[in-house]
């Protein structure tokens, strides 16, 4: 199977996020499938390392230490990961790279799965109202598979890599 992560916080930096994809990538290889990343790179340059491509940004580390958004929306490395044509696009972070997310998934015909991180900063009766908050202000389309999740203490890991490999079946 042919997966697409996408993450605005890929290697060097060390954080949850961080973790959690590569996890699930070393996962998701270990079981045969073949994983791409999408992520931002530390400047204005695109470029394609290996399994990974790196979309140009600009830093706004006034907003997040080390954040950082997108400098276009419409990069050829983008196109390229849509010509590849993925069975599941998996948003790992709804920010910056999640637009890439959503058209790469329409423009495939592919599933999109998306995590929703820090489910451990919740109260029990405050997770499913969260939840329809965020697919709405996603704007997510029905069939969009959203996750609650905590790389803290590793929760929706389990329901994660499920929903992956349902779609492989």
């Amino acid at each position: 199977m042919k997966i697409l992560i996408t993450t605005d916080w890929y290697k060097p930096v060390i954080n949850g996020v961080v973790t959690s994809v590569t996890n699930l990538e070393e996962g998701l290889r270990g079981a045969g499938h073949d994983v791409r990343i999408l992520t931002l790179s530390n400047d204005l340059h695109s470029y394609r390392k290996e399994n990974v491509t790196f979309i140009g940004s600009i830093g706004v580390g006034v907003i997040y230490p080390n954040a950082r958004l997108r400098a276009r929306l419409n990069d050829p490395l983008v196109q390229e990961l849509i010509d590849w044509k993925p069975d599941v696009v998996h948003s790992q972070c709804e920010f910056s790279t999640f637009s890439f997310a959503k058209r790469i998934a329409h423009e495939s015909g592919c599933p999109l799965i998306v995590v929703a991180n820090k489910l451990d900063k919740l109260k029990r009766s405050e997770v499913e109202p969260n939840l329809q908050r965020i697919r709405q202000t996603l704007d997510l389309p029905e069939e969009a598979v959203l996750i609650p999740f905590s790389a803290e203490k590793g929760l929706g890991k389990g329901e994660l890599l499920s929903a992956i490999e349902q779609l492989y079946k």
